[in-house]
């Protein structure tokens, strides 16, 4: 079951990267709901990460299979 956790917040993290750099590769100037959209998706992006992290170091420490 963590197995699954860790890759779909993978998934999750590598799929809201690759929508920011979209975003921030735009050209035109960003309004100010795209500059709000940006910034909620960082954080998530860093609460993720996060997430990502006590996953792998619980399996870790739990002597469980690395992930």
């Amino acid at each position: 079951m963590a197995h699954k956790l860790f890759f779909s917040l993978k998934r999750e993290v590598i799929d809201l990267v690759q929508l920011q750099i979209q975003t921030l590769a735009q050209k035109l100037a960003p309004s100010s709901s795209q500059l709000q959209d940006r910034h909620a998706r960082f954080e998530r992006i860093m609460d993720l990460q996060d997430e990502v992290a006590r996953q792998r170091k619980e399996s870790i420490m739990g002597g469980t299979r690395r992930l």
